[in-house]
């Protein structure tokens, strides 16, 4: 019997074997911890016994932060393999979809809502304030590419996720009153965040997989000579 190729055999680690791990973490921990298992495999707002559309703002950007992390990764990928080594444009994409990937970890489990705080013993501020220092670290390793490009989008999905942050801790104090409407605020300027966030890098990773233009290649590729080897440009 012929053996799968090793690309191949990663791809069914990771599509297959993975996912059936998490369903045996799942069994084991709903067996010791007495969970009904359904609570891990069904879903949320069929539990609640609620409406379909129940979160249906917080579960569009959860779809949001995956996108932009798939398509980072992507696209990241793709540009290791067409230029035959990790340059800096797939580096950003890379570390893009990490800093994502963290995101949206974080906001689809709640972490430093509470699994945080349950889990870990760490406060709220705590995970906060590691999740901007992750960020910040992005901003300043990539910030030359950033702003040799257009990075409104991204200044826009920076201070709207920040306010966002901010009218999380006035509401805690019960600043802004009761009700419904609190909570709007709140999320709002997260969702709207979330989708600028995303916009701005897919349009980074559209842009890192256009073509380079022939002189664009020429001009690389008389520079990377040997000194003694450079080809002289025409001058006018």
């Amino acid at each position: 019997m012929q053996s799968l190729p090793k690309r191949d055999s990663r791809f069914l680690l990771a599509f297959v074997a993975a996912p059936v791990g998490v369903l045996l973490a799942v069994v084991v921990v709903s067996t010791f911890a007495a969970i009904p298992i359904e609570h891990f495999t069904r879903d949320p707002a069929d539990l609640a016994v609620q409406h379909p559309l129940w979160g249906v703002v917080s579960n569009l950007g959860i779809l949001l932060w995956c996108t932009c992390a798939a398509v980072c990764a992507f696209s990241s990928h793709v540009l290791a393999r067409r230029e035959q080594r990790a340059t800096e444009r797939a580096r950003h994409l890379r570390a893009a979809a990490l800093c994502t990937g963290v995101l949206l970890l974080d906001d689809l489990f709640m972490v430093h809502d509470d699994l945080a705080r349950r889990y870990l013993g760490f406060g709220e501020p705590a995970v906060v304030v590691l999740l901007a220092s992750a960020a910040l670290a992005y901003f300043w390793r990539f910030g030359h590419q950033i702003l040799a490009g257009k990075w409104g989008l991204l200044l826009f999905a920076m201070a709207c996720l920040m306010s966002s942050l901010l009218i999380d801790q006035i509401n805690d104090r019960g600043l802004l009153g009761t009700g419904s409407w609190p909570y709007f605020a709140e999320d709002a300027p997260k969702f709207l965040g979330i989708a600028a966030w995303c916009g701005y890098h897919y349009r980074l990773a559209i842009r890192s997989l256009e073509p380079v233009s022939e002189a664009s290649q020429s001009r690389a590729a008389n520079d990377s000579l040997h000194p003694e080897q450079v080809v002289p440009r025409a001058t006018a």
